[in-house]
């Protein structure tokens, strides 16, 4: 735009002419150019794009064993807790940082953890 009152007209695509073409292009010619490259007698089930959730089919379950690593860990109580403070636990950054040469750390970057295991 310019501040002569008038209108201007956008330019897009002029410079290159194959994104002119492809600006002609929907999304939705785009899905039915997908669906028609899938294989009609593939017995696995094909979830539809732009569904939103798609938790309903099959196909996008987690495994088993995702699941019951999920599972075992809510009702374990080892998590029922707040989440750390905004730092760093102190022994996993002086381990990692000491690796790399880096030694001064302020106080106050870090927590304190009893339960922090490596």
């Amino acid at each position: 735009m310019d501040n002569s009152g008038g209108e201007v007209a956008w330019r897009f695509g002029k410079v290159n002419p194959s994104l002119e073409a492809a600006s002609a292009v929907s999304i939705r010619a785009l899905v039915h150019g997908l669906y028609n490259c899938v294989d009609r007698s593939d017995p696995r089930p094909l979830a539809p794009l732009g569904h939103g959730d798609p938790s309903p089919f099959a196909c996008f379950r987690a495994a088993a064993a995702a699941e019951e690593a999920v599972a075992a860990a809510a009702t374990s109580g080892k998590y029922n807790s707040y989440p750390p403070p905004l730092a760093l636990p102190r022994r996993a950054v002086d381990i990692a940082w000491g690796a790399m040469g880096i030694f001064q750390i302020r106080d106050n970057f870090f927590y304190e953890s009893p339960t922090f295991n490596l």
